[in-house]
């Protein structure tokens, strides 16, 4: 797998994004204009320093997140103080500090703790529910999504593999773009590659369920299954890791390529190989339209390259 399609495995999909954060330009002038006047060297109120953090370490985790709550929960600075930072200056703060716990503690059993759902208070009540700054964007992010169901992870995927057609007013009970996948004829929830292409088959209905290629979801839950409200609260083993990365590497290489089939399923036609085999039930079996049917992207020209940049990849 080259550069790209580990990339894309690894489901490290994203916008083009701004400057990354940083000590001195996020965290540095909040600490001193309304932390540095208790929490000092020479002060240190509650025996808290303040003025030596850079920063955000697996050292200094247990700090910086006594932090982060503090300000997320306006407890600090101490309502008594007049000199108060307004909504924006506390998130950009708690978010800087989230991002840093986050990365500290990637690879020492990791940092959710905000995701929770006792940590919803965390998010500032005037800047979700009140009138938002006129130079602050809305968040937008699929981490703001946070009820969520597994199975929209495959409405998602689908559409990445598969066009989906327009709501019909005048057929509304027809299957359109967004809509959760049906069970099929054995009862399963799954995405096929290229069904929408498909002209025929050798054999009947179910040498064709058996042809078809597909993948099933596999999200599931902690503790109990069925919907819940943060998707923090799904999780996989590794061997439900190790096939989400399979399905990402086959649906790029569907995305870039279309099916991998032989130039005689597209004639309809079976070779002279095939005459005297039974092939139902096989995805030598499956006939396909010639033209092209899945969503066209940029991925076939990224494919292509062993080592494409950075900016590229997240484009």
């Amino acid at each position: 797998m080259n550069r790209f399609l580990m990339f894309l495995a690894a489901g490290a999909l994203a916008v083009q994004a701004a400057p990354s954060p940083s000590f001195k330009r996020d965290a540095l002038p909040f600490l001193e204009q309304y932390c540095f006047d208790c929490h000092d060297a020479e002060t240190k109120k509650g025996e808290l320093v303040l003025d030596e953090l850079t920063e955000v370490t697996p050292e200094n985790f247990g700090v910086w997140k006594s932090v982060w709550e503090q300000v997320a929960l306006k407890e600090m600075p101490p309502k008594k103080k007049k000199n108060q930072p307004d909504a924006k200056e506390r998130l950009r703060l708690s978010s800087w500090i989230v991002d840093g716990l986050e990365q500290a503690m990637k690879e020492k059993g990791g940092f959710n703790t905000h995701l929770l759902p006792a940590k919803g208070n965390h998010l500032d009540h005037d800047l979700l529910f009140g009138e938002l700054p006129k130079d602050l964007e809305p968040a937008s992010t699929p981490a703001r999504i946070w009820r969520i169901h597994p199975q929209e992870h495959l409405v998602r995927l689908n559409e990445l593999i598969n066009k989906e057609p327009e709501y019909n007013p005048k057929a509304p009970g027809l299957r359109t773009r967004g809509d959760h996948i049906s069970w099929n004829n054995q009862g399963e929830v799954k995405v096929y590659y290229g069904l929408d292409r498909i002209k025929g088959q050798v054999g009947g209905s179910a040498a064709y369920a058996a042809a078809i290629t597909g993948f099933s979801p596999i999200l599931n839950t902690t503790g109990h299954h069925g919907l819940r409200s943060y998707p923090i609260l799904y999780s996989v083993n590794g061997a439900q890791a190790s096939q989400i990365a399979r399905h990402a590497e086959d649906i790029v290489r569907f995305m870039a390529y279309g099916p991998k089939i032989e130039p005689y399923q597209f004639s309809g036609k079976l070779p002279e190989k095939y005459k005297d085999v039974d092939i139902r039930g096989t995805v030598e079996s499956l006939f396909y339209k010639e033209e092209v049917m899945r969503p066209l992207t940029p991925v076939y020209d990224l494919v292509q390259e062993e080592n494409p940049p950075e900016e590229k990849l997240r484009a």
